[in-house]
C-alpha cells in the first residue's frame, strides 16, 4: 500500500479536467490500468487520487522514430 498526503488527493473530476478528459470514465480506466492508485475516505463513496501522480502523466515522453519505407 502506498502512503499518500491526504492534501494531495483530487476528485476524479478535478483529474479529468487536468488530463484533459471528456469523462471521469476514463480516469476510473487509469486506475483499472494500474497507472494511478485510488483512495477514499471511509464515510464517503467518491474515489479521489493523487494531484501528483495525475501531474506525471502529464509529462511527455519521447517516442521512437519510425522508419519510412
Amino acid at each position: 500500500m502506498v502512503n499518500v498526503d491526504v492534501s494531495d488527493l483530487i476528485t476524479l473530476t478535478e483529474a479529468k479536467k487536468i488530463l484533459g478528459y471528456a469523462s471521469t470514465k476514463s480516469v476510473n480506466d487509469l486506475i483499472n490500468k494500474g497507472k494511478l492508485d485510488a483512495w477514499k475516505y471511509e464515510h464517503k463513496t467518491a474515489h479521489m487520487v493523487s494531484h501528483e501522480q495525475v501531474q506525471n502523466l502529464t509529462k511527455p515522453v519521447q517516442i521512437k522514430k519510425r522508419e519510412i519505407a
